[in-house]
């Protein structure tokens, strides 16, 4: 019997250098030859509109649709109060949690 995982991965940006692109997706397709996927959750921010596509196609190959859950960006707006910024990390943990908890893994 095969062991499979589930997988909670914080999404990136394609690299703009192609050799660092090929890289990332060798990364992801030897993470997942190590360790077979059975679920994939994705965290990604609205400024990483898009789930890496080196990320997506290892998981086709698995016959996988990784389930996508949007957090808070991490940098904040430049007119912040100590008050908001001191909360963030809180709100994005509870983001990932409630994303956790949604994806049923």
């Amino acid at each position: 019997m095969t062991e499979k995982y589930h997988h909670i991965i914080f999404n990136a940006s394609p690299s703009r250098n192609p050799d660092y692109k090929i890289e990332q997706d060798e990364n992801y397709r030897s993470l997942f030859n190590q360790y077979r996927p059975s679920e994939i959750l994705v965290f990604t921010t609205q400024t990483i509109a898009n789930v890496h596509p080196g990320l997506l196609s290892c998981a086709s190959d698995y016959d996988i649709e990784p389930q996508v859950h949007e957090v808070e960006d991490l940098p904040p707006p430049p007119n912040w109060t100590k008050e908001e910024l001191a909360t963030k990390p809180h709100r994005i943990l509870s983001d990932m949690i409630d994303g956790f908890n949604q994806s049923g893994l």
